[in-house]
């Protein structure tokens, strides 16, 4: 009997939001904190998150945010829930993504920051899918980017997803890559470690140095049929119900013929992004 995936994210809290001057994951977007619009859209893909914050006092924080959240709207997730603590202090998002693949239960993480309160449920069961039909048909991979194909690249034909190998290729996508939406393999956190120590603290540069898949981002795409803004405080019936139909949909696709949605990838960070919602 094939022993099934364990589907693992890591959500990425520890920045000092210095452009937003405040605390992002629990600014309210329709009135939820962004990081349980993430939370939401995560429900019935996975099976355990991890939320991974700078300090003591910040989990204490999101601990009580989320329990008055699950308390005052009657509703539990579906996966378990971890809070971890920065190893390395003051590096940027790959600290954070360091000590998440070390205390991942898989093979595999879906990293995922926590001011993207616009990621949803189909963008969450593609890359899992996708994953799952990597890890069945090849032995050798390292994770799954998404990437942005913007029209100005005049010098290719319109890619499809896959593995790319040659460099000017590669480096094209890494450049339009969304490496705070990806997934890395538990080991890569190794190689990470390895770049900190030399200081060097952008993630793109670790996808040079692996073998990803990378997905294809159609700026034209939207194949949601829920809402982006995931604004409903119980989502776990409709997610159920699109999950299914989503997989039934999607059985027979090949690899290279899967695409995201560009809405995944809209971050806040600015106060004005969030006036914008509102208007």
């Amino acid at each position: 009997m094939k022993k099934k995936s364990i589907h693992s994210c890591i959500i990425l809290c520890g920045g000092m939001s210095k452009r937003m001057g405040e605390d992002k994951g629990s600014m309210l977007i329709n009135n939820t904190p962004m990081l349980i619009h993430v939370l939401e859209s995560l429900n019935y893909q996975i099976d355990e998150a991890f939320i991974v914050l700078n300090n003591t006092e910040r989990i204490s924080k999101y601990k009580l945010l989320i329990n008055e959240y699950i308390k005052k709207n009657d509703i539990n997730f579906s996966f378990n829930l971890s809070f971890l603590e920065d190893e390395i202090k003051n590096k940027g998002p790959m600290s954070g993504i360091i000590t998440g693949l070390k205390n991942i239960s898989g093979d595999y993480g879906l990293i995922l920051p926590c001011d993207s309160p616009f990621v949803s449920s189909e963008y969450i069961e593609t890359m899992f899918n996708v994953l799952d039909r990597l890890k069945s048909d090849y032995i050798n991979f390292d994770g799954i980017i998404p990437f942005h194909f913007k029209k100005s690249n005049e010098n290719f034909t319109f890619p499809k997803s896959g593995f790319y190998e040659r460099e000017k290729t590669k480096d094209i996508f890494i450049e339009n890559s969304e490496p705070l939406h990806s997934i890395y393999s538990k080991d890569t956190y190794k190689k990470m470690e390895i770049f900190l120590k030399k200081n060097q603290m952008k993630v793109k540069s670790i996808i040079k140095n692996i073998k990803p898949f990378f997905i294809l981002i159609d700026e034209e795409y939207n194949n949601n049929n829920t809402t982006n803004t995931n604004t409903n405080t119980n989502t776990n019936t409709n997610t159920n119900t699109n999950t299914t139909n989503s997989k039934n949909n999607s059985k027979n696709k090949n690899l290279e013929d899967y695409k995201i949605s560009k809405f995944n990838f809209s971050n806040i960070n600015y106060k004005k992004d969030i006036e914008k919602i509102k208007k």
